[in-house]
């Protein structure tokens, strides 16, 4: 009886163990930082330093500082670059009658982001930026999210990508945002506009480090595989000529901290090369873009 009640007592306090370290367990993953970054994550009030490979969990509060860079593999799904001076919060919403599908959340608090999204969480998981005067939901996978002030708020869409927007106030209601557009949200009103393709191209290398910046290591190479899909969608759709120029070769990861981080794209000698360091380059199935 006294073993039986030891194995018991042993069981339940295996369970138990189980259960805190599932909920310990992180949702996302560095995958890039530069300059100074830092987490804020409860209940410690303090800030903490953010480095390459730490883990990330929902309600983390994540800051640059001047001149830094970060970017994260969430889920293994989607991709967040970050500017410098912003500030940005990861949520997530359970699922209700109502709306069935849980929501992945990036609260936008300051600055600026980029978050690209594969095509197939979209059809599980609904995947929103919000800031103070707009909800973005993201359906075509890319967006630039922009918040230099409470008054002004600024969505950029990439190749291929689309969102729908919400208001804040009712009256104003909601736009859907088309493939390279930009939306002004002002406390008043919606402008939307086109913008090219190289405009995007310039909003987004201004976001974020590029590849893996340690040795590599699998969830880096994710969010890099997911990153060069975004520029076969944009090579498939207006060609090699149109994103990078007749006869020029481009690295959208350049080498990072001594280190050849990304891949190379070039249309010399009759084709597309797409080279990865040791690694081979992902079959170009359709999933959604995320990040450069």
């Amino acid at each position: 009886m006294k073993k039986s009640f030891t194995s018991l007592s042993f069981a339940v306090l295996w369970f138990v163990f189980q259960i805190a370290a599932a909920g310990a367990a992180g949702i996302g993953i560095v995958t890039g930082v530069s300059g100074e970054a830092t987490v804020r994550r409860d209940p410690t009030p303090q800030s903490q330093k953010v480095k390459f490979k730490d883990d990330l969990f929902w309600l983390d509060t994540l800051n640059t500082g001047a001149g830094s860079r970060l970017r994260a593999l969430i889920q293994q799904k989607s991709v967040i670059t970050m500017k410098e001076h912003s500030q940005l919060q990861l949520r997530e919403e359970a699922g209700t009658a109502a709306q069935p599908k849980k929501k992945s959340i990036v609260n936008l608090l300051a600055g600026s982001i980029r978050t690209v999204v594969d095509r197939d969480m979209l059809k599980e998981t609904d995947f929103e930026v919000r800031t103070n005067l707009a909800v973005a939901a993201i359906r075509g996978s890319d967006l630039i999210g922009d918040k230099q002030s409470d008054d002004e708020v600024n969505f950029y869409t990439g190749r291929r990508a689309s969102a729908t927007l919400f208001h804040s106030d009712p009256a104003v209601g909601g736009r859907d945002l088309g493939e390279l557009q930009r939306a002004r949200v002002f406390r008043d009103r919606i402008e939307i506009s086109d913008i090219s393709e190289s405009e995007y191209r310039r909003l987004s290398r201004a976001l974020g480090p590029r590849g893996a910046q340690s040795d590599l290591h699998r969830q880096a190479r994710i969010g890099d595989s997911l990153m060069l899909q975004a520029s076969f969608e944009a090579v498939k759709t207006i060609g090699l000529g149109g994103v990078f120029g007749a006869g020029r070769t481009t690295t959208p990861d350049g080498a990072v901290d001594g280190r050849g981080g990304g891949y190379t794209i070039t249309n010399s000698g009759g084709g597309c090369t797409v080279c990865g360091g040791s690694e081979e380059p992902p079959p170009q199935k359709q999933i959604s873009p995320p990040v450069h």
